[in-house]
């Protein structure tokens, strides 16, 4: 499993699935406010018809290489 966890809330110099990303996870932590992690199938679902899955991904891939999030595999 793929989780992504938010290192900064910020979304300055974001683009539309970037900013779209970031609300998602705050949504899945407001409503489980124990999680530390958010499973990247929460996100991708959440997105469904608002944007590619190859966009989320490239879009979590540029996030975690500005320190935005970090990403946990397995």
């Amino acid at each position: 499993m793929v989780a992504v966890r938010p290192l900064k809330l910020t979304t300055w110099k974001c683009g539309r699935v970037e900013r779209a990303i970031l609300e998602a996870i705050m949504g899945y932590l407001r409503r489980h406010p124990r999680a530390e992690w958010v499973p990247v199938e929460a996100i991708m679902a959440e997105l469904r018809g608002r944007a590619k899955p190859s966009e989320v991904r490239e879009a979590m891939r540029r996030l975690a290489k500005r320190r935005i999030l970090e990403a946990r595999y397995g």
